[in-house]
């Protein structure tokens, strides 16, 4: 208490002011376990930043408690500090900091609303990254996937895991905390009729590489599509084809086509043509 009468007496006197020197605003009676005391002027003090992590270190003996505790390991982070701490207080501090967390979703509704308001507040939520910023962000992930600190093709995942999926999700239907979208119902993007449609009065026109979707035709397209086909994939495709028809051969009986192995009773050798059967 001296502490705080000291700073309230000198508050007064007009010695201690933010106009002044460095001072951080402290909650005499914490606001996380007294939320009523808050907003009240008589609660509120200006303390050195010594003095404000030194009350913390009291406030934490004497509310032993996860918000007490989060406040005090908060202030080792901190910049604009003027105190140091030791490296065994450090240690101790994490430890009551990890122990805290242990089985502990911190993620709450209520921390992502703050989290969310705070983004809103400094204009980074609706913000997109510029050039230069993507630029670093892309050459950081590069040097992390040649060090092999990222790996880019994920190993599959095991039987036991997506049982595990499976399982959780079938639990999520069944009490409904998931619910299918389109139980009953058909996709939302086909419903959309006339101007509400993202293809309304547009046409399709290819180059012969590229395909584009506009109302008028580009210059060195014409109308049409343009189907891309892989190479590897292509040549995978006609290899299985060929494969699968060696030792293979045409057989008829003057009305249908079969391709086996061996001549069928009744059949001859040879492929008939459609056209020949009309005639």
């Amino acid at each position: 208490m001296k502490i705080i009468s000291k700073a309230k007496r000198e508050e007064a006197q007009g010695l201690r002011s933010k106009k002044i020197g460095y001072f951080e605003l402290h909650h005499i009676l914490p606001k996380s376990l007294f939320p009523l005391w808050k907003n009240k002027p008589s609660n509120k003090v200006l303390l050195t930043a010594r003095e404000h992590f030194f009350c913390h270190k009291l406030l934490c003996k004497i509310y032993p408690s996860k918000e007490m505790a989060y406040a005090l390991v908060a202030f080792t982070t901190r910049p604009n500090s003027d105190y140091k701490i030791s490296s065994r207080e450090y240690e101790r501090l994490k430890i009551l900091h990890s122990n805290l967390r242990k089985g502990v979703n911190t993620w709450t509704p209520e921390s992502r609303a703050k989290a969310l308001k705070t983004k809103e507040l400094n204009g980074s939520l609706y913000r997109k990254p510029t050039f230069s910023e993507r630029q670093q962000i892309s050459k950081t992930l590069k040097e992390k996937y040649e060090k092999g600190e990222l790996l880019k093709d994920h190993s599959p995942r095991s039987k036991e895991t997506k049982e595990k999926i499976s399982k959780k999700l079938k639990e999520k239907y069944k009490t409904e905390e998931i619910k299918v979208w389109n139980k009953g119902q058909s996709c939302p993007s086909l419903q959309k009729f006339g101007e509400d449609n993202g293809m309304f009065g547009k046409t399709w026109w290819t180059n012969g590489k590229d395909n584009i979707a506009s109302e008028y035709c580009p210059e060195g397209y014409w109308k049409g599509i343009t189907k891309k086909i892989n190479k590897e994939t292509e040549e995978k495709r006609k290899k299985k084809i060929s494969e699968a028809g060696k030792g293979k051969h045409w057989f008829n009986n003057g009305k249908e086509n079969k391709f086996c192995y061996e001549c069928p009773e009744g059949f001859i050798p040879g492929f008939l043509c459609k056209r020949w059967l009309e005639r």
